[in-house]
């Protein structure tokens, strides 16, 4: 299950929401179904996505920092997990953003969204991002309710 991920993946990263002073809601839609996940991977997945969103909203003096999580099993065959932060948005294409070695971070190395999408790519799904527009960088992905790895 995914949404037990999420909640371990939120207690890791506890301290630095505290530290930034950011608040992160989430919420389920639909009713949670067994898949198939590397919990390893997901949780990698879960950790860079949450972190970009934390790191953004670190750079922002605004006091309101948020990153809203949504998982979505309303749609048939795959679930939907999209997180959105209420920082300054994408200074860059998404596309561009999403290539080896490229980074925004002065101390990037510039495969933690490369890597993301390999992850759910493997699991069946795609991954996209843009800017939001009540504002922020809006990141979606499908994962595929297969049941079990093929092979």
């Amino acid at each position: 299950l995914l949404r037990p991920l999420l909640l371990d993946t939120v207690e890791l990263l506890q301290f630095e929401l505290d530290k930034q002073q950011i608040q992160l809601q989430w919420q389920l839609l639909g009713r949670e179904q067994r898949q198939w996940l590397e919990p390893v991977a997901i949780q990698q997945l879960l950790v860079n996505l949450l972190k970009n969103a934390i790191d953004a909203l670190a750079e922002c003096p605004q006091t309101d920092k948020r990153i809203e999580v949504l998982l979505d099993y309303r749609q048939p065959q795959q679930v939907m997990v999209q997180i959105q932060d209420n920082g300054p948005g994408l200074s860059r294409d998404a596309c561009e953003l999403m290539q080896a070695f490229t980074s925004t971070k002065r101390q990037g190395l510039g495969l933690g969204l490369v890597i993301c999408r390999e992850i759910v790519e493997s699991h069946g799904g795609k991954l996209s991002m843009n800017n939001a527009d009540s504002g922020g960088c809006l990141v979606q992905l499908t994962l595929s309710l297969k049941e079990q790895a093929d092979g």
